[in-house]
């Protein structure tokens, strides 16, 4: 008879019971955290958290907060699981995206809640660029070579730290994501010139990614502040490309490839690009990659990351016939290719892990679909105010190119600036584009769509 009792009890527990996942959603441009919900097969069972609101989203399952004082953000999350109309909620896990703050919200909101989340060793190696590529070396992991750089290296007077060093070579941030604060240098001058317009730069920048951090290295504990020691890496050539992998359960899947179109330029800020397509298996081997590789590439970064269940995003160059890889983060890429992905695939890098996650699945069959598709951008060759953005013509090209959508980020009396470091501001939008296409025939059915007048008064 008890059997029977407890029986029915877990049967009522079973059918009341929800089962959600905390989505933490710090740093996500609006338009890509669109895309992301929409992709999602159980929008339901996701709590989202973030410091702005999704319009796509049913309000009863967002928060949003500042998270400016973490106790009161947990402290939301709970009133809303007692607030409930659903008796029995059950956090399932949690994921986030806050790399740009070393994952410490997710942190926090995961051990206050009892759930399990990557350690610190993990983050601390996915938030520090020079940290990370010293654990690639240690897998194996091919990547350019790289040392730290700081104000004793960059002296007008003192230039023995330049006596081993080969140009050309980029200059970045040490923490954070993104193609923010990347420069190309070519001469001993222009690493000179580069640094000194960082330190000037970031001096008074109010950034989460520019905090002083700390970190174990070779049985030494090394202290930094971010904005005044970079990260100084060989420059590699070839083409650029980035793919997202999960891994479970120890096993590796390939879950998106991206080639990006670099747009050309001369500029000393590099990562500029025109756009990207996203690729099959059979375009890649055209292009010499081989998607073995990029899995075995994909297990030693698991391994140097110390992780058996989650997604990584990777960007890689392919250069003579050799995958470098530049670098990586325990969190899927966020960019326009998501709307693409969402179009073309049926689902986002992130999407999926969160449905492995709530469908508690035992092992991921997942082979990576023949399906194609481009993101081309609208960018501006000048700034200046916007004093008219007309694009009401782009539906033209839904028949002329197969276009499938497109957004904007501009409007008129916008201003578009002109910042070294940074070139988001001189792109207006984009298009998504069904198949792989020649992408200057693209940009030039662009330019014949739309009508972009801007004052440089």
């Amino acid at each position: 008879m008890a059997d029977k009792v407890s029986g029915k009890i877990g049967k009522l527990y079973a059918k009341n019971n929800k089962e959600v996942l905390i989505f933490v959603a710090l740093f996500v441009e609006n338009n890509d955290l669109n895309n992301i919900v929409k992709s999602l097969k159980n929008p339901k069972q996701v709590l989202i958290v973030s410091d702005q609101f999704c319009e796509s989203f049913d309000r009863s399952n967002f928060i949003i907060d500042d998270f400016k004082d973490i106790k009161k953000t947990i402290n939301k999350i709970q009133e809303w699981k007692n607030e409930s109309d659903i008796p029995c909620i059950n956090f399932k896990g949690i994921i986030g995206i806050d790399d740009e703050d070393g994952f410490q919200a997710t942190r926090k909101i995961a051990n206050s809640f009892k759930l399990k989340f990557y350690r610190k060793e993990t983050t601390s190696r996915a938030s520090n660029k020079f940290l990370m590529k010293k654990h690639f070396k240690k897998q194996g992991i091919v990547t350019p070579d790289f040392r730290l750089i700081s104000s004793k290296d960059c002296d007008f007077k003192n230039t023995s730290g330049f006596r081993n060093m080969k140009f050309p070579v980029v200059l970045k941030l040490l923490t954070g994501t993104g193609s923010e604060f990347i420069f190309l240098n070519k001469t001993k001058k222009e690493l000179q010139d580069n640094f000194g317009y960082l330190i000037k730069s970031l001096k008074n920048r109010k950034d989460e990614r520019l905090r002083n951090i700390s970190f174990g290295l070779d049985e030494k504990r090394i202290k930094v502040d971010t904005k005044k020691t970079f990260l100084l890496e060989e420059f590699v050539g070839g083409e650029e490309y980035s793919f997202d992998f999960i891994v479970w359960k120890g096993k590796v899947k390939i879950l998106r490839i991206i080639k990006k179109f670099d747009d050309g330029s001369d500029d000393k800020a590099i990562g500029m690009f025109n756009g990207y397509a996203l690729v099959n298996e059979t375009r890649l081997s055209r292009f010499g990659i081989k998607i073995k590789t990029l899995e075995e590439i994909s297990e030693k970064i698991a391994l140097a990351f110390q992780i058996e269940k989650g997604a990584c995003m990777v960007d890689f160059k392919f250069y003579n016939g050799k995958v470098y890889v530049i670098e990586s983060s325990i969190r899927t890429g966020c960019a326009p290719f998501i709307h693409l992905m969402r179009l073309v695939y049926g689902y986002s890098s992130l999407g999926y892990l969160m449905d492995a996650i709530l469908e508690d699945r035992k092992k991921i069959d997942y082979r990576l679909p023949e399906k194609e598709g481009m993101i081309v951008y609208i960018k501006s060759d000048k700034t200046g105010k916007i004093k008219k953005a007309d694009f009401s013509k782009l539906r033209n090209l839904t028949k002329s190119i197969n276009m499938l959508d497109y957004h904007i980020y501009c409007k008129q009396g916008d201003i578009i600036g002109d910042l070294p470091e940074d070139y988001y501001d001189k792109i207006l939008g984009y298009i998504v584009v069904e198949g792989y296409q020649e992408v200057d025939h693209v940009l030039d059915e662009i330019k014949k769509n739309t009508d972009i007048k801007i004052s440089t008064e």
